[in-house]
């Protein structure tokens, strides 16, 4: 949801109600909390936040720290990572009256005023001073008065748009061996120069809207939409140039630190000016947040894919997966995933049942922040793919293995604007030698969201 300062008037009674709370609040248990309360106490908030704020990931579900966590954040309008700190905090002290008081502004002023109320209802209930009780009741109908005048958007959107120049030595991603042995026939095929492996500079654009409607504070609907083209300039990859377009749309439920969606996604690609393939599937995903810097994401997907020139690839396809990414309070962000998956052929015709493969593939990545506008970055990926039967042309069971290596920089030169150099491998090895493809190259690209 859209954030937004909460007014003076707002402050004001806030302020009072925490005041008269805030003898009991904490019990300041060690230095760390204490240095940060009497901060907070010297109306220093952003010293308080940025003391406690590396600690979280080691302090996380302490009711002391999360409080002053929280209403450091608050103060500092860092209001996404109060609600996580205030909400452990309330899960973990459920009677204290200065907690969900917090809370409170912290949903507040993200525009939750439904969960808002619904807080400072319940610190009432917990038997708070009659003068704090007035208060809170001024404060719910400050924010009455809010959702009658300021009504809120619920639509929220963001956009893109990125250009960049490059080089690939395989631009056609053809076998490394010019002579490929064919067991079934006892020959070996010469590979004719439009199928070798073709390097080539080239040009790309991608573009993409994504928007979300909010039904109610946990409901919403999300979509989006994305097309890319890669150009290249070389006339012998010219039949390998490709475009790229993805829908997706469907239901999201956000609740705490919990986030649900399924979404039905299509994609549609082409190569060379024609129709090559497409593909329409579902996509289910869940995203919990252990706090401001961990977070676990899982998601399962499956896509039904035909091929427009070649019917017999025609193929289903599901996938398990899971990532688990930090951020480090150095500037040090980090990630590990795996997932698992099967593709099974569309037909049942026995002699292309060699095309069905169980899928096994790991993947991590890191950045490291330079300074605020500055940031290096690395991801390493591996896939295994073994397959079920042997091939009919090659007389052996195709077992594939492929590793994806990419460094780059991210330079941030004004806002919304990210210039990104970066240099590629990619070393698909197989069995079979028509299957082995390698490729090498680098690229600079320009994106401007908004």
């Amino acid at each position: 949801m859209r954030q937004f300062a909460p007014t003076p008037r707002f402050l004001c009674l806030l302020s009072a109600a925490l005041l008269a709370l805030s003898p009991a609040a904490w019990a300041e248990r060690d230095a760390l909390v204490d240095q940060a309360a009497a901060q907070l106490r010297a109306n220093q908030p952003s010293a308080a936040f940025d003391l406690l704020s590396p600690h979280e990931a080691q302090r996380a579900g302490d009711v002391d720290f999360d409080l002053a966590l929280g209403v450091a954040a608050n103060q500092t309008a860092h209001y996404t990572r109060a609600i996580i700190a205030l909400e452990r905090a309330e899960q973990n002290a459920p009677d204290n009256a200065r907690i969900k008081t917090e809370l409170a502004t912290a949903y507040f002023a993200v525009r939750d005023t439904s969960r808002a109320k619904a807080m400072l209802a319940s610190a009432k209930a917990k038997g708070v001073p009659t003068e704090v009780a007035g208060t809170i009741d001024q404060f719910m109908r400050e924010i009455d008065r809010i959702d009658i005048n300021q009504a809120p958007s619920r639509f929220n959107h963001a956009g893109y748009i990125s250009f960049g120049l490059g080089y690939d030595n395989n631009a056609s991603k053809g076998p490394n061996d010019k002579l490929i042995p064919v067991p079934i026939f006892n020959t070996t095929l010469w590979m004719q120069p439009g199928v070798q492996a073709t390097e080539s500079s080239y040009y790309s654009l991608n573009g993409g809207f994504s928007g979300r409607y909010s039904l109610t504070p946990e409901w919403s609907w999300v979509g989006s939409v994305d097309y890319g083209l890669n150009n290249n300039t070389k006339e012998l990859a010219k039949p390998f140039d490709a475009q790229n377009l993805s829908l997706a749309t469907g239901p999201m439920w956000r609740k705490e630190r919990h986030e649900v969606s399924l979404l039905a996604s299509y994609n549609q690609q082409w190569q060379g000016g024609s129709t090559a393939a497409h593909a329409n599937g579902l996509v289910g995903s869940w995203v919990y947040r252990f706090d401001g810097f961990r977070q676990l994401s899982t998601y399962v997907q499956y896509s039904n894919n035909r091929y427009d020139q070649n019917a017999n690839a025609n193929a289903s396809r599901t996938v398990l997966g899971t990532t688990y990414s930090h951020m480090l309070r150095d500037g040090l962000f980090g990630f590990v995933g795996a997932y698992a998956g099967k593709e099974k052929p569309a037909s049942k015709l026995p002699v292309l049942q060699h095309l069905g493969n169980d899928i096994y593939g790991l993947r991590a990545g890191v950045q490291y922040n330079l300074r605020p506008d500055l940031g290096l970055y690395a991801s390493l990926n591996y896939e295994d793919r073994s397959f079920d039967a042997i091939h009919p042309t090659f007389l052996q069971v195709r077992h594939d293995q492929q590793t994806s290596l990419n460094l780059g920089v991210n330079w941030l030169p004004a806002p919304q604007w990210r210039i990104s150099p970066a240099i590629n491998w990619q070393d698909s090895d197989s069995n079979l030698p028509l299957f082995r493809v390698k490729h090498k190259g680098f690229s600079v690209t320009a994106r401007r969201e908004f």
